[in-house]
């Protein structure tokens, strides 16, 4: 009865925190090669209560017919008054105008991914056709994608989203800005983690409390009773 309790007090919290199921948008669509006016593609969500604490976003691009480059996609995403870089020219320094050349994205952005415009620089791990894979933080370079190099200033994350009402259109902008090779936006999604509601708060208080409470009484009652005098 006693593990009941608990874990009905923990589920009931993480009801309340407000974490959303990844909602996708799945309508492929080529990306115009060398082409700045790119495509847009929109979302509307509509149900949340609370304003954003956080969000997650995944983003799956592939080659059409032919092999596409990484270091040639700019990609933002806009909702109400936030805006974020997801891609600009990955790879592309100050000795590499050109970028990575891997072929597509299967990723998923984060808060606290790290840095993907430098990817190569670390551990990755590539698919069967040559796309990046894992999690990743934003690219954050809200510059000129002519201008975009590693040492540009992240200055449009994820973050820019937090505080804001979930509801409404989000539109996913996604450009190749280099010729040669053409790519497809298969897919994309958002999942979002909204504030907690104040009464959760105090239920995950009040279930460590419990916790603490049936813990300590195990321990002052798990003594054995002795089987003989003295």
């Amino acid at each position: 009865m006693k593990k009941t309790i608990t874990a009905v007090l923990f589920a009931l919290a993480g009801t309340m925190i407000g974490r959303a199921d990844w909602i996708y948008v799945n309508d492929p669509a080529v990306i115009p090669d060398n082409n700045s006016l790119g495509l847009t593609q929109t979302l509307e969500l509509s149900g949340f209560t609370n304003a954003i604490d956080s969000i997650e976003v995944s983003l799956t691009l592939s080659a059409a017919g032919e092999p596409a480059f990484n270091g040639d996609y700019f990609v933002s995403l806009q909702h109400d008054s936030g805006y974020v870089v997801l891609l600009n020219r990955v790879g592309r320094t100050a000795g590499n105008s050109f970028g990575y050349a891997d072929n597509g994205f299967d990723v998923t952005f984060s808060q606290v991914g790290n840095d993907i415009h430098t990817y190569q620089s670390g551990t990755y791990t590539l698919g069967v056709e040559g796309e990046l894979t894992g999690t990743w933080g934003v690219d954050g370079r809200n510059v000129d994608p002519l201008l975009s190099l590693d040492t540009t200033p992240q200055t449009s994350t994820l973050t820019t989203f937090n505080g804001l009402d979930a509801n409404g259109t989000w539109t996913l902008f996604v450009a190749d800005v280099s010729e040669n090779g053409e790519g497809t936006l298969e897919s994309w999604g958002i999942n979002v983690t909204t504030i907690p509601e104040p009464a959760s708060l105090v239920l995950v208080v009040l279930s460590i409390s419990v916790l603490r409470l049936l813990g300590s009484r195990r321990i002052t009652g798990s003594s054995p009773k002795r089987a003989f005098p003295g």
